[in-house]
């Protein structure tokens, strides 16, 4: 995902829950700090463009230094279609997403971590969406990935799951594989909570964890 101009790039945009379903937050990570960027939105079949700049956080977790974009979208209409893109200027890739009515179809997930590259995760995201080509809400039960704190699996779990976070919310829970470090000991899931930031649930332990 990058833009006209090559001085930035947009890596992994997808769409969280919010505090609730008329709520989303979009995020996505880079590795250069652009205050251009933004979320342009719009409901299906209407004009009117809204924006959205996001908040911005630098993270450096080992080796790895980014910046991650978080933007929220509030207001949605119930049983509406939007199509929104990520820019810095001009709207070049558009992407579209609907808001449930009352009723959900969802895809839930478990247990995809894997010690390769994530292909069968992208072939099972793949079959999923196959049968089910327009879902609401997609659910992962936890161990998304098979270490937490290794950044090439976080790129191809997302990358395996890159046509169902760009169209659909996401929410997840943590697994203990989430925790792991690079020796298979336990710690603080860092990459997770930079990754999939969710809404505040006013618990003072798990605020930033879990809905």
């Amino acid at each position: 995902y990058a833009f006209a101009d090559a001085s930035s790039e947009v890596r992994s945009v997808r769409q969280m829950v919010g505090r609730d379903m008329i709520v989303r937050t979009f995020v996505w990570q880079s590795d250069v700090l652009d205050e251009r960027m933004r979320i342009v939105y719009r409901r299906c079949g209407e004009n009117l463009l809204r924006e959205v700049y996001p908040t911005v956080e630098r993270y450096t977790i080992g080796d790895d230094i980014f910046f991650r974009y978080r933007a929220e979208i509030d207001g949605l209409v119930r049983g509406a279609e939007y199509e929104y893109a990520v820019t810095n200027g001009r709207a070049d890739v558009w992407h579209r997403f609907r808001v449930a009515d009352g009723t959900y179809t969802a895809l839930v997930f478990t247990d995809s971590q894997s010690g390769g590259d994530y292909r069968v995760w992208q072939e099972v995201v793949r079959a999923a969406r196959r049968e089910v080509s327009i879902a609401d809400l997609c659910l992962h039960l936890g161990d998304l990935v098979d270490c937490g704190a290794s950044r090439y699996q976080w790129d191809r779990w997302l990358a395996g799951a890159e046509e169902i976070l760009l169209s659909c919310a996401f929410a997840s829970t943590v697994g203990n594989h989430e925790d792991y470090t690079t020796d298979w000991q336990m710690s603080l899931p860092y990459w997770y909570r930079a990754l999939f930031p969710v809404a505040k649930n006013d618990d003072t332990e798990l605020d930033g964890h879990v809905y």
